[in-house]
């Protein structure tokens, strides 16, 4: 675990894991992934770029979640509940 609270996790998940089907109901690709654009710029700031943040947000499964991902949390409408996460991982374990 680094000093912000990201543990590196390993999976065999893409990184980018917004998988789109070719064409939606008008003709538009659909989105798969949840994605909360103030989560991700959130953990980015933790975390120290964009890339670690996705990783952190598609592929590691989050104790204080159930083992879900940030992106399932958000999908069951827990938005605010990651972003308290991320505010316990900036203050640390003496927060």
């Amino acid at each position: 675990m680094d000093s912000n609270g990201f543990e590196p996790c390993f999976c065999a998940c893409s990184l980018a894991r917004t998988a789109e089907s070719p064409a939606g109901k008008h003709g538009q690709a659909v989105t798969h992934a949840h994605i909360s654009e103030t989560v991700l710029e959130r953990a980015a700031q933790l975390a120290g770029d964009m890339a670690r943040a996705r990783h952190w947000y598609f592929n590691c499964p989050l104790p204080e979640f159930g083992g879900q991902t940030a992106e399932a949390a958000v999908a069951n409408g827990r938005e605010a509940d990651v972003l308290d996460l991320l505010d316990m991982y900036e203050a640390g374990p003496l927060g």
